[in-house]
């Protein structure tokens, strides 16, 4: 029996290797979306799958705690995600900040920023409103208090 799953798992290999260098689907071997491994109608089902299997998961994993993008490890109290893939995340997010500020692009939007700023015009003014209007916001909770 376990002689035959090997050979199984082999030819499905072998296929799956084939159809990826001849440039076809390697699910169903017609001619795949051009720099992808699988035709249209394989990726547009593969997608729903995904869309489906995140549906099921989702309420699964906020009552069991499971980390959203790891899926193995215990969330952290207050988050979706646990502490490694918490702190992966922000390593991406500064080093993609950190390469917009040394070129001197908008944080925001990529645009080229102002002179010593980290945003273009537009970016500061948006910040600048929201910040006032949160503030504004804050004063009015206040006086009500």
């Amino acid at each position: 029996m376990r002689n035959n799953i090997s050979k199984t798992r082999a030819y499905n290999r072998m296929i799956y290797a084939r159809r990826k260098k001849a440039g076809k689907c390697t699910k169903c071997g017609r001619p795949a979306i051009q720099d992808r491994t699988r035709c249209e109608a394989c990726s547009h089902q593969h997608s729903l799958n995904a869309q489906a299997r995140k549906m099921r998961m989702e309420p699964i994993q906020r009552a069991l705690r499971i980390c959203r993008y790891c899926e193995t490890r215990e969330a952290m109290p207050g988050t979706r995600c646990c502490g490694v893939c918490s702190e992966h995340r922000s390593e991406i997010t500064q080093a993609w900040r950190e390469a917009r500020v040394a070129a001197h692009e908008c944080i925001d939007c990529g645009k080229p920023a102002e002179p010593n700023r980290r945003r273009c015009s537009q970016c500061l003014e948006r910040n600048r409103r929201q910040q006032r209007e949160y503030r504004d916001r804050l004063r009015a909770r206040k006086k009500a208090a």
